[in-house]
C-alpha cells in the first residue's frame, strides 16, 4: 500500500477490513501523518497548514477523489455522538462545480456515507478567500433558500472543507434561521484559525 500524499510504501500488515472490502485501514505514511495538526475544537478537525495546503489542493484542484475518504474517515467519527436532525453541506456556486466536476463537501459525505440534503445555493462566485477581511465581514448573503425547503424546528449540522474567517458559516445560518431551523451547529474539515 501506498501512502495517499506522497506515494510512499506503507508498511502494514493487511486487516480484515483491506482483505474482505478492498479499503485501506491507513491512508498516510509516518512521515505525513507526523504533519498532521488536529483541533481541539468541537467544530473543526484539522488546522490549516502547509501539508494541509498541499492535501486540499490534490483533492479540489487536482481531484483525486481519494483524498474524500481520508476526510470521510475523520468526518464520521467528529459527527458520532452529535445531535442533528439534517446535514446540509455548504455549496459550491453551480459555474464553479462545473468547473471543478465534482463538489468536494458532497462527495466527503457520500463516502462517509453519511445522508445529506442541498438546502442553499451559492449566490455569487467570488471565494471568500480572495477577499480581505473587511470585504467578507460586509459581504451581501452569499446563499439564498432553494425552492420548497422547510428546515422548521430542523437542528441542522452545516459541514464545509474550510473555515478562515468564518463568514461563510454565518451567512449559512443566517438563511438556515430565518427558514425557521431549531439551532445550527457545523463541522469543518480544516480550521485556518488558531
Amino acid at each position: 500500500m501506498h501512502c495517499l500524499f506522497c506515494d510512499q510504501i506503507i508498511q502494514q500488515p493487511s486487516s480484515f477490513t483491506q482483505f474482505l472490502f478492498g479499503i485501506p485501514s491507513v491512508y498516510c505514511c509516518k512521515k505525513c501523518e507526523e504533519q498532521i495538526e488536529y483541533t481541539s475544537d468541537s467544530h473543526a478537525i484539522y488546522f490549516y497548514n502547509s501539508f494541509m495546503q498541499d492535501v486540499l489542493h490534490q483533492f479540489k484542484f487536482l481531484k483525486d477523489i481519494r483524498v474524500a475518504d481520508f476526510f470521510a474517515k475523520a468526518l464520521k467519527k467528529k459527527v458520532r455522538g452529535m445531535e442533528y436532525d439534517l446535514i446540509i453541506p455548504i455549496p459550491m456556486h453551480v459555474e464553479m462545480e462545473k468547473k471543478r466536476t465534482f463538489s468536494p463537501v458532497e462527495v466527503v459525505l457520500q463516502q462517509a456515507k453519511l445522508p445529506f440534503q442541498s438546502v442553499l445555493e451559492k449566490t455569487t462566485m467570488s471565494q471568500q478567500s480572495k477577499k480581505t477581511y473587511e470585504q467578507r465581514i460586509n459581504s451581501s448573503s452569499l446563499f439564498k433558500s432553494l425552492p420548497q425547503v422547510d428546515v422548521t424546528q430542523q437542528k441542522i449540522l452545516l459541514i464545509d472543507d474550510l473555515i478562515t474567517t468564518g463568514t461563510t458559516i454565518k451567512h449559512a445560518k443566517t438563511i438556515l434561521l430565518e427558514l425557521g431551523a431549531k439551532s445550527v451547529e457545523e463541522v469543518i474539515f480544516i480550521s485556518g484559525k488558531k
